[in-house]
């Protein structure tokens, strides 16, 4: 509460705790009328904050989960959030995200995992341009006109780290860092760890974060 500034008191643990199993959780945290520059990207927390000591000693697996999210560009607001099993693929809920978009022109930027067919015939059908680097070695004769463009691009930059960066500069697909950083500030201030237990609240832990996340930027970007 005094994160958000507001004035009010503080319920019980076990209150919260019962709560959450009966929150109803909206899809996405944010109009998709706002929307048309879409970054994504995972990261993982972990589950419990307490007895790490033991799992070390022991040999226990640390138990963590995947979070997955989408994130306005322009705002930096958060889109899309979602909790998963460790073993989830990253881009499982990349259509859930083009859905929470409406179809004006846009950038969609995520890492090089996805440079598949797929998500640029997904990504074009959302009148999105999909923004990735191609993998080693592809070709530049296969796949959507863009794409090609890409590698013919890295070809003649010399298809090294450094052409990557000029790439990446070039198209504005180093804009991607905004939701590395967003990534930094969630852990910085809610931590790394996940106090939930079950899928349920998990998903509710996630998404209010996810608002409280919202707010701070809101906030950020009022006061500049």
């Amino acid at each position: 509460m005094d994160l958000l500034q507001i004035d009010l008191d503080v319920p019980h643990f076990t209150s919260i705790s019962k709560r959450m199993q009966k929150l109803t959780l909206p899809k996405y945290l944010l109009r998709k009328q706002g929307v048309t520059d879409v970054v994504f990207d995972t990261s993982g927390l972990r589950i419990y904050s307490a007895g790490e000591w033991k799992k070390e000693k022991y040999g226990n697996k640390r138990r963590w989960r995947k979070i997955h999210i989408g994130m306005n560009l322009r705002t930096k607001e958060i889109l899309f959030a979602k909790a998963t099993e460790e073993h989830v693929h990253d881009l499982m809920h990349v259509p859930d995200v083009l859905q929470g978009c409406n179809r004006r022109e846009g950038d969609f930027l995520i890492d090089g995992i996805g440079d598949t067919h797929d998500l640029y015939a997904a990504t074009a059908a959302c009148n999105k341009y999909l923004l990735t680097p191609p993998r080693q070695g592809a070709s530049p004769f296969t796949g959507c006109q863009h794409r090609q463009h890409a590698v013919r691009l890295l070809a003649l930059l010399g298809n090294d780290r450094d052409a990557q960066t000029v790439w990446s500069k070039l198209t504005g697909y180093n804009q991607r860092v905004h939701v590395e950083g967003g990534f930094s500030l969630w852990k910085r201030v809610f931590g790394e760890e996940l106090f939930s237990r079950t899928h349920r609240t998990i998903d509710a832990e996630v998404y209010v974060k996810s608002l409280m996340f919202n707010r701070i930027i809101n906030r950020k970007s009022k006061s500049k």
